[in-house]
């Protein structure tokens, strides 16, 4: 099992029904999973995800790697996106639907990335940001979608044990599953 477990640990009744009737409309092939074109049909925000954040969310919650998410990897997916909205939201202080490099620690410390160094915030600041400092929610999820990946694959190849070590071929298989 992935990292993500714990979103979908202890659901009620009612949010596993309601995930399901999520899950059936954005199902459009009734395939029983999903793919990253049906998760651009997810509005978070009053917008929808990006093919290359949904690429990479899928890849972040594809537990068995199969290039569909199914039900219970969607209903973590769905869960980690929430909590990354409530994060953005709780630390934009001004209501100006951006966040600034201070309000992104905080927000990555809420979404379950505690203790990043800066030089790496400043690094994904200038990949994800508006390029003023900026991020709007938008970027933040691609950026929490990135982290998202990164654990996934560090967990799966340390088995557990927090420690991965790679030859050159697995590093480039790792940096190669990243690209959208």
């Amino acid at each position: 099992m992935g990292w993500f477990t714990t979103y979908y640990n202890n659901l009620s009744q009612a949010e596993i029904h309601q995930f399901m009737a999520w899950f059936a409309a954005i199902d459009k092939d009734r395939s029983g999973t999903i793919d990253a074109r049906e998760i651009t049909s997810i509005q978070f925000g009053g917008k929808n995800v990006t093919i290359n954040t949904a690429s990479v969310l899928l890849k972040s919650f594809d537990n068995d790697r199969s290039g569909n998410i199914t039900f219970w990897e969607y209903v973590a997916l769905h869960k980690f996106i929430m909590h990354v909205q409530q994060a953005f939201m709780a630390t934009d202080r001004d209501k100006s639907y951006t966040i600034d490099f201070n309000e992104i620690q905080s927000a990555l410390h809420m979404v379950g990335f505690p203790n990043l160094n800066p030089a790496l915030i400043q690094t994904l600041m200038a990949k994800f940001s508006m390029g003023n400092g900026h991020m709007t929610f938008e970027g933040f999820l691609a950026m929490s979608a990135h982290l998202a990946l990164i654990r996934s694959l560090f967990d799966w190849n340390s088995k557990g044990t927090g420690v991965a070590s790679f030859d050159f071929a697995a590093l480039a298989v790792l940096c190669t599953t990243m690209l959208p």
